[in-house]
C-alpha cells in the first residue's frame, strides 16, 4: 500500500510527507487534495480507494455494488470488486454519479 513506482519513486502524501498516501488509488486522492483534479476513478476490492482517501484527507466511495459498471476492471474477487471514486467534496461525487447515470439511463427518441 505504498503506491509506489520503480520508474518515478514513492508517491508522496500531500498532508504529511512522511506518510503514505495509500494503495493502488493513492495517486488519485494525492492529486485530488493537491488541486489537480477534482474527482478521480479506483477500484475498490479491499479499501483501494477508502483507504488512501482516509490517509490523505479526501472522501473515498465504494457505491453499492453494480451502481458502477465494472467493465474492465481485473477480477480479482467478482463479488468484491467496485468501482469507486475519490474526490474532496461530497457534491463533486454526487455530481459524479448523477452524470454517470445520465449518461447511461438515456432513451432514443
Amino acid at each position: 500500500m505504498t503506491t509506489s513506482s520503480t520508474n518515478l519513486g514513492d508517491t508522496r502524501n500531500p498532508v504529511d510527507e512522511t506518510r503514505i498516501p495509500g494503495g493502488s488509488s493513492g495517486g488519485a486522492a494525492v492529486a485530488i487534495r493537491s488541486g489537480v483534479v477534482a474527482a478521480g476513478l479506483g477500484t475498490d476490492t479491499g479499501g483501494s480507494v477508502r483507504i488512501p482517501a482516509a490517509l490523505c484527507g479526501t472522501i473515498g466511495y465504494k457505491p453499492t455494488f453494480g451502481r458502477l459498471p465494472t467493465a474492465g476492471i481485473f477480477p480479482f474477487a467478482p463479488t468484491l470488486d467496485h468501482a469507486g471514486m475519490v474526490t474532496m467534496r461530497r457534491t463533486h461525487q454526487a455530481h459524479a454519479m448523477t452524470s454517470h447515470h445520465k449518461a447511461t439511463h438515456q432513451t432514443q427518441l
